[in-house]
């Protein structure tokens, strides 16, 4: 057992340091606004892409994927800091309600433009995008993308982190509730659970759920109005790849179709 020791203790010291090296570019890569830590911006191998970005530099958007993610023309995805604009079917099939109109909202804004960057406190989020505002140029002067979709009701504001996004906040809160008071886009939504004109719908869900509901269901009056989606039978719900609800819905089939 003697012999093998010195063995033993090198071997465990050789895996030590690598796990530290592997830890120490880890924390680099992430905490270089400059280097995104995998995700949607890590390119494919061998590719040679211009990646830096500096706060309040000049960028073109090339593509637009919904209302608050948008591609810069060097590769890189990001997102809006400060909104959250409805989804529009990256996580399910069916987009949530005005999620087509905060897309289409910020493609005529951005798409082909170029913009100006303004890095968040913290610049990559968990996916590897980067975290800005975006403002584009315009005749009559800059235009605040995360502002205009707030006041509009394309998005809602949304602040992550201790630090947030202080600097605009007042700004944000001030345009949403100009689009709550005024019924715009998202708040203008009513639920349309129960009213003659759902009668068609036998099942609801949200917009980023997994699961669907019957009419009935209490768990319904849980769900915002702007995030209801509604289906007509059974198999146009389960072709969402959602599950029924375990309570509501306990006793239905739930074969999928083919």
């Amino acid at each position: 057992m003697r012999r093998f020791l010195p063995y033993l203790i090198s071997m465990l010291l050789g895996c030590g340091i690598t796990l530290l090296a592997q830890y120490s570019y880890a924390f680099a890569t992430r905490s270089a606004p400059n280097v995104p830590a995998g995700g949607a911006n890590t390119p494919a191998s061998g590719a040679k892409l211009d990646l830096s970005v500096v706060s309040g530099g000049q960028y073109k958007v090339t593509r637009v994927i919904d209302g608050d993610t948008f591609v810069l023309e060097n590769g890189l995805h990001v997102r809006c800091l400060g909104v959250n604009a409805p989804e529009v079917g990256r996580y399910v099939k069916d987009p949530a309600p005005m999620g087509l109109e905060a897309t289409a909202r910020t493609k005529e804004l951005l798409e082909g433009q170029n913009v100006r960057l303004e890095l968040g406190p913290t610049p990559l989020d968990t996916y590897g995008r980067l975290v800005a505002r975006a403002f584009v140029h315009t005749e009559s002067g800059d235009v605040d993308l995360e502002e205009t979709l707030a006041r509009e009701g394309l998005a809602k504001i949304m602040f992550v982190g201790p630090e947030g996004d202080t600097k605009y906040r007042d700004a944000l809160k001030t345009a949403e509730g100009e689009a709550r008071e005024n019924k715009r886009g998202i708040w203008g939504v009513t639920s349309p659970v129960g009213t003659p004109a759902a009668a068609d719908f036998h099942y609801w869900a949200a917009s980023k759920g997994r699961v669907f509901h019957k009419p009935e269901c209490a768990t319904l009056k849980q769900i915002s109005p702007a995030n209801l989606q509604g289906y007509r039978t059974l198999e146009e719900a389960l072709a969402t790849g959602r599950s029924p609800c375990s309570h509501c819905c306990k006793n239905l089939e739930t074969v999928k179709p083919e």
